[in-house]
């Protein structure tokens, strides 16, 4: 899943938005890109369902 935002600064509510996304369409991981700030910022989420982001992606024995 990605996201783009071309807004000054993201938000955490941006963050959260982009988390929902993939909880909403069962999606494991996402990026979240800003192209409106003074340098491109971006930020991975993960759906906490599907991915643990410290060991990666779940086995069907997790």
């Amino acid at each position: 899943m990605v996201e783009i935002k071309a807004i000054e600064k993201l938000e955490d509510v941006h963050k959260a938005q982009a988390i929902n996304y993939c909880e909403a369409y069962n999606i494991a991981d996402g990026l979240l890109i800003n192209f409106g700030g003074k340098s491109l910022d971006f930020k991975r989420v993960y759906n906490k369902d599907l991915v643990n982001p410290t060991h990666g992606k779940k086995s069907e024995h997790d």
